[in-house]
């Protein structure tokens, strides 16, 4: 499988890798993808490596720590075969969740992630979202320490605004950012995405496939009746002339597989492993194609302009005439 390096970092990636907040899904959890096979989920990862993917990304916020716990037994014997990647900074309270990024909660977070995941190094821990209270400065100097104390080898920033990863960077280096970026969520192209190639920063895109609505067999009405995405905005679009631009290649390259690629190669995106929905460790069979992808950039970045305002910013809940989706909801991995 086709790997790249990750920015200026040491790591060498897959062009696809595994996500993991399906797994971690829970009635206690705000965010339902339905029910969830802890043994399916541990095939579906030993699947992924199998077949030659050689990163995890995970976070404490996927059911409050049942992703990485169950990430953990999943690469038990296997650890030094994946790079893991994981998050800090959010945890539950009476409204869902809330961001903490003070020091201390930052190394208690990444103490608590290396015992989950049972391993005494985590190859990148990323701010998961904003925290409004703390001065990022103060945050991303107690991920240095941690990195200096080898618990850490690179820093990330996830769903920040450009202005907080520049301020970042006058702390230490950033090893890459992760953001929501789709063909129905083109929202970062204006500024993280030049500030990245500007910065040689790595670029990691969660939902490239847009929670599975740009799946090749993606059908609402097979997920689970409280599955969120039942109520997502992106439900209320039809999405049939779009997965039609992008048909499988002669290759055998599916068609998910280009509609993800259609940025070219400066983002790296993440599959989910899950045992419902869509990254199932059937489906990760199909991806060593995507090293064939034949999709020139150019041409897929001419879809995204063909599709009416409405479907690429599905987001703005009141162009759709949908019903707003919880803050946790929409920005899911």
């Amino acid at each position: 499988m086709e790997r790249r390096r990750l920015g200026t970092t040491d790591l060498e990636l897959t062009s696809v890798g595994v996500g993991t907040a399906p797994i971690g899904s829970g009635r206690d959890w705000p965010v339902w993808w339905g029910p969830q096979d802890e043994r399916e989920s541990i095939a579906a990862v030993h699947r992924a490596l199998d077949l030659g993917v050689n990163w995890i990304d995970t976070a404490p916020f996927y059911g409050w720590g049942r992703a990485e716990e169950i990430v953990g037994r999943a690469l038990a014997g296997r650890r030094n075969d994946v790079l893991l990647f994981t998050k800090c900074g959010t945890f539950p309270d009476e409204s869902g969740s809330r961001m903490d990024l003070r020091p201390e909660s930052v190394r208690a977070d990444v103490e608590a992630s290396l015992r989950r995941l049972r391993t005494d190094r985590l190859d990148l821990v990323q701010f998961h979202d904003v925290d409004e209270e703390t001065p990022i400065e103060e945050s991303w100097g107690e991920l240095q320490r941690l990195i200096d104390e080898g618990k850490v080898r690179h820093g990330g920033i996830s769903n920040h605004p450009a202005e907080a990863v520049e301020r970042a960077l006058s702390v230490g280096p950033v090893g890459a950012l992760q953001y929501q970026y789709s063909l129905l969520y083109p929202a970062y192209e204006g500024d993280i995405l030049p500030l990245a190639e500007r910065q040689g920063i790595g670029v990691l895109t969660w939902s490239p496939l847009a929670g599975g609505f740009l799946a090749d067999d993606f059908d609402l009405d097979t997920l689970d009746a409280d599955d969120y995405r039942r109520r997502h905005p992106f439900a209320q679009l039809e999405l049939a002339s779009l997965r039609g631009r992008f048909v499988p290649s002669a290759s055998g390259t599916s068609a998910a597989q280009r509609r993800s690629r259609w940025r070219g190669c400066s983002v790296t995106p993440r599959l989910r492993a899950s045992s419902s929905g869509s990254g199932t460790s059937g489906r990760l069979s199909s991806c060593p194609a995507w090293r064939t992808c034949n999709s020139t950039q150019a041409s897929c970045r001419r879809s995204s302009r063909q599709l009416p305002e409405q479907e690429r910013r599905a987001d703005e809940n009141e162009r759709l005439g949908a019903e707003p989706v919880p803050a946790e909801r929409q920005r899911v991995e």
